[in-house]
């Protein structure tokens, strides 16, 4: 059975087309395409429902959409606006990763929460620090570290920490591996005369006046120069 239709006038750009003459009825077709369509509603004015705003966090005007006022959305110009709102919020225990206020880093050493400490890193201390810090009663000193007795890096007891400097810290520890010593014995090669440096250090002169007499001849300056 063949269904009666009826033409219709696009009411943007004028052209004609059939529609079944039920829809019609129903859905009261005015456009001939979605095109058409976003072309009036644009011109009328109705896409424009929303309100302009600041941004809560730079002032920036912007102007929210009203499906995004019904959401609880619009309330900041960019994603990094919103980020900044949420660090302030989503701060120490209320954030959604707090985990107690320390945490065990990769090495085996434990950190507690302490702003406004001088070693403060990423709001974190080293709990060996705030002990020993507590026990002799001052702040450690730059080139001070702490210190475990018994070598647990998660004993932080008063009695197992104690200060030393971070060199004195190095050679301990090398001293503990069989056979490894961080200063040799080595021959000048200029004079002879036997030192001691670090393995890694890589002398070859004793002094520095060794050192200029081995370049003068090699500059032709020096008393073994050959013309």
């Amino acid at each position: 059975m063949k269904t009666s239709k009826i033409p219709i006038t696009c009411k943007v750009c004028g052209t004609v087309r059939y529609v079944k003459k039920g829809v019609a009825e129903k859905d009261n077709p005015q456009f001939c395409s979605k095109k058409c369509y976003a072309i009036n509603k644009k011109a009328s004015g109705l896409f424009k429902k929303g309100e302009y705003r600041e941004c809560g966090i730079c002032k920036k005007e912007i102007y929210v959409q009203q499906w995004q006022i019904a959401r609880g959305h619009g309330k900041f110009c960019s994603a990094q606006c919103r980020h900044i709102h949420l660090s302030k919020i989503f701060k120490g225990e209320s954030s959604y990763a707090w985990k107690g206020g320390q945490y065990i880093d990769s090495h085996g050493y434990v950190y507690l929460r302490a702003e406004g400490h001088p070693r403060v890193a990423n709001n974190y201390v080293k709990r060996a620090v705030l002990v020993l810090e507590n026990k002799i009663e001052r702040y450690l000193s730059p080139g001070e570290i702490s210190h475990h007795v018994n070598g647990v890096k998660n004993d932080d007891r008063p009695e197992n920490l104690e200060v030393m400097t971070r060199d004195a810290h190095n050679k301990y520890h090398a001293s503990l591996i069989k056979g490894f010593d961080s200063r040799v014995n080595v021959s000048c090669e200029y004079c002879g005369l036997i030192f001691k440096d670090r393995i890694t250090s890589n002398r070859r002169f004793c002094s520095h006046s060794c050192t200029a007499k081995h370049l003068k001849p090699r500059l032709g300056t020096g008393r073994h120069a050959t013309f």
